[in-house]
């Protein structure tokens, strides 16, 4: 959340666009309930090395909850946001545990850009109506919140 109150004022001072998105794995609980806590990490962990070789040096990938990440876009507009978490999804595939058994994971995300009365909380708020919105819609999806 300091990265991200930062960023909020570098976008103010300089008058540059600003992205905000939150990334939920779909179906988490289900992958640790069936396959262990410990595959579940390994879950995690292929997530993360997907999404980062996915972003932009200048963004910031964190995670806030269990299964929960929080993506900062500097200097990306809502289309630019929209195009880096769509390569992200692209890139993830099935995560390989055994010989012959794969994980298949997706993830629903919600999205904002970033206006000149924000600060942290009303930019998480509005990305997290995003990802609401986004699960329920069916998940695997993202969700746009202006």
């Amino acid at each position: 959340m300091k990265k991200l109150e930062e960023e909020i004022e570098r976008a103010k001072r300089e008058k540059t666009p600003l992205s905000f998105a939150i990334i939920d794995l779909d179906d988490f609980k289900k992958i640790n309930d069936t396959y262990g806590h410990k595959i579940g990490d390994v879950v995690l962990k292929e997530f993360v090395k997907t999404a980062k070789s996915c972003i932009r040096k200048i963004d910031t990938l964190a995670r806030v909850g269990g299964e929960e990440f929080a993506l900062i876009l500097p200097s990306a507009d809502i289309n630019a946001a929209c195009k880096i978490v769509d390569r992200i999804r692209k890139n993830l595939n099935p995560i390989k545990i055994e010989d012959n058994t794969y994980i298949p994971l997706t993830f629903s995300c919600g999205i904002t850009s970033f206006k000149k009365s924000d600060n942290v909380d009303t930019i998480y708020h509005r990305a997290d109506i995003a990802l609401y919105r986004a699960k329920e819609k069916g998940k695997n999806r993202t969700e746009v919140e202006e």
